[in-house]
């Protein structure tokens, strides 16, 4: 009688590096979860699957959910950095309101991303402990107003302003149109409806 069949012993595989992914577009799916619901909004299961990794990999990569939102910041201030640029390259202040407006009416309604603008949803209900991260976002803001506060007061020493302009309370105005463009925006406005407030702007500041 024969006896019981060997099988042969299996192979051991080899180990090899584990699976890479691709970290700017990890960043990028949670940047779109951030500027739909804030930072409180999003859960850290959330961000794994949007991501597409697990746990462990999240948090070898980012250290914790909110080293993912500093990382998310720092993706979309690109595209802030980009404007700032042009924005002081400008000719006048006249252009810095063109370019301004024309961001917002491109960028800002909903599409292929939420609408609106992250600098202004993400902190929204942000626990006292986050405070760290609310002075992140603010401080892109900041800068962008002291900006537009440089190139107002570069306006009236250049004449472009009438003298009863204080260069201060404009460029404050025209980052309060911005910033309610973006509102706006994340309230459903398309960009014919900023169109129109660019409009008016412009009017205004005629």
């Amino acid at each position: 009688m024969a006896g019981p069949k060997v099988l042969p012993a299996k192979k051991a595989l080899p180990r090899g590096r584990p699976r890479q992914f691709d970290k700017s577009e990890a960043i990028r799916q949670a940047l779109n979860l951030f500027w739909e619901r804030g930072y409180e909004g999003v859960t850290t299961a959330e961000l794994t699957r949007a991501m597409g990794l697990h746990s462990p990999s999240l948090y070898l990569a980012f250290g914790d959910k909110a080293g993912v939102f500093r990382a998310a910041i720092e993706l979309y201030a690109l595209e802030w950095d980009r404007l700032a640029e042009k924005i002081a390259a400008a000719p006048s202040f006249s252009t810095v309101l063109e370019v301004l407006t024309s961001n917002a009416i491109r960028r800002f309604p909903k599409g292929v991303h939420p609408g609106g603008c992250l600098f202004l949803t993400a902190q929204l209900a942000l626990r006292p402990e986050r405070r760290t991260l609310e002075a992140i976002v603010v401080g892109y803001r900041t800068r962008f107003l002291d900006l537009l506060i440089r190139r107002a007061n570069d306006a009236a020493e250049n004449g472009e302003l009438r003298s009863d302009v204080d260069p201060q309370s404009l460029a404050r105005f025209i980052m309060a149109v911005v910033e309610g463009m973006a509102m706006q925006a994340s309230d459903g406005a398309i960009s014919s409806d900023l169109e129109s407030i660019a409009q008016w702007t412009r009017r205004v500041l005629r």
